[in-house]
């Protein structure tokens, strides 16, 4: 059974919440727009819970992709080929490289046009997730009220005095600040963490049925000399 209709459908969604990011605090995609966050969290642990749960599954996500490569280049449970995955990839992206040059060679060796489709739109998707999950681990949490003038627009106030939190760039990752201004091109709060994490996970269910699809079959584990 092709990938067909999930593809389809949950692929828009992965693609929407992977390759766009929220610039000036409004989701900006060709599939549609997303309302700007408009509350900070009271609580700064469900914001914390958010980016540990986002990483947590962007981690499954890099699993599964060690599994492609060493389906790929027919080395599947052997440690050589998550050796290989890791040493020719030392960043997200060079990882998602070292996978995408491997499924196009195996994909040469045996034709698939709408397996190839697929995988373009796929690698794509993931890049942006990548992007994402730099932003969420690189990012730090902060009390909103230092960064109000950017954020008044749409945010509701803190009520009293309390502090509410948000996410946003560290200051020595200079090309997330406007260069002048010094406006932060991101503020996410638990809501918009969530909704990254809830596209993480369809993506990863997509990459699933992809392997199950168009890969080759892996072998029994521990079938596999190393």
């Amino acid at each position: 059974m092709s990938l067909g209709w999930r593809f389809q459908q949950v692929a828009e969604h992965a693609l929407e919440f992977g390759v766009f990011r929220w610039i000036g605090f409004s989701h900006v995609s060709t599939l549609g727009s997303t309302a700007p966050p408009t509350q900070a969290d009271a609580d700064v642990e469900v914001l914390y819970a958010a980016i540990g749960c986002s990483l947590s599954h962007w981690e499954d996500i890099e699993s599964e992709l060690s599994h492609w490569y060493a389906l790929c280049i027919g080395k599947m449970w052997q440690h050589v080929a998550y050796n290989e995955y890791y040493d020719r990839g030392r960043t997200c992206q060079g990882r998602i490289t070292t996978v995408a040059n491997a499924a196009e060679e195996y994909f040469v060796k045996n034709p698939n046009q709408e397996a190839e489709g697929n995988l373009d739109c796929l690698v794509e998707a993931t890049r942006g997730f990548a992007a994402r999950r730099h932003e969420l681990a690189h990012g730090i949490v902060r009390p909103i009220r230092w960064y109000w003038p950017f954020v008044e627009a749409t945010m509701k106030p803190p009520v009293g005095m309390r502090d509410e939190y948000c996410l946003v760039p560290p200051h020595y990752q200079r090309s997330w600040y406007n260069q002048e201004k010094w406006n932060p091109e991101f503020v996410y709060t638990s809501k918009e963490v969530y909704a990254i994490d809830c596209a993480l996970v369809d993506h990863l269910h997509l990459l699933l049925h992809f392997r199950h699809d168009y890969l080759p079959k892996p072998p029994p584990r521990g079938s596999a000399s190393n």
